[in-house]
């Protein structure tokens, strides 16, 4: 469990900046980070597998620069690859002074640009981009705040979630990417077709299996169980 108000611009729950490899890991996190703020991860350029993210995410202004904000649930800016994740974090990105950045919100990614890759993954969480001055642009996304040149595969948002962008007083952007779906639908092993889903009843011992699902909950990761 991380509880952390730091100030700094590459706040991650486990690593700031990944360009290896992070697998089977999970973060319980209340944190605030100045520039980017990731529930896993603040900057991922290498391999994130089978890891999962719950809690709360802030992303606010750098005190000593003024770039863009981005906040994501598991991680805040992905130009690698994050594959069978999840978050069920309240992730906000707030312009709590002037920017001329961007503001970036996302449910499970606040930016994924650059050929990255997000697949086989979901967000459950609310999400609220506030630019209140005058930034570059403010977009809040239930799974993927700003998707640019990447891409998502497999991967889905809760029609039920939150998710709210204001941009100096009026509406801002809503990304659209991932998959919409129902709090029921994703309990389902009909709609998730990531591979290899077992359900607690079934042989428990398998390695290849990566998602699980247990008394008609969202799926986990085989490794939580």
């Amino acid at each position: 469990e991380f509880n952390a108000d730091i100030n700094n611009s590459n706040v991650g729950g486990l690593v700031g900046y990944n360009i290896g490899k992070i697998e089977n890991c999970k973060a319980i996190v209340n944190i605030i980070g100045r520039g980017l703020s990731g529930g896993l991860v603040a900057y991922n350029s290498g391999i994130i597998k089978n890891s999962y993210t719950t809690g709360t995410v802030k992303a606010i202004c750098a005190t000593t620069y003024k770039n863009s904000v981005i906040a994501g649930g598991l991680v805040a800016e992905n130009i690698g690859e994050i594959i069978s994740c999840y978050s069920n974090c309240f992730v906000t990105a707030n312009e709590d002074q002037q920017t001329s950045g961007s503001i970036f919100a996302g449910g499970l990614v606040g930016s994924n640009k650059q050929n990255g890759i997000i697949k086989s993954s979901f967000a459950t969480g609310d999400v609220n981009a506030l630019g209140s001055m005058r930034p570059l642009q403010v977009i809040a996304g239930g799974l993927v705040a700003y998707n640019y040149q990447a891409i998502v595969e497999k991967s889905y948002r809760l029609s039920t979630q939150q998710v709210t962008s204001t941009q100096y007083g009026s509406e801002g952007k809503i990304n659209e990417s991932g998959t919409v779906t129902t709090e029921n639908n994703i309990q389902s092993l009909n709609v998730l077709s990531w591979g290899i889903f077992v359900s607690i009843s079934d042989n428990l011992f398998n390695n290849n299996n990566v998602w699980i699902v247990v008394d008609n909950s969202y799926p986990k990761l085989y490794w939580e169980i």
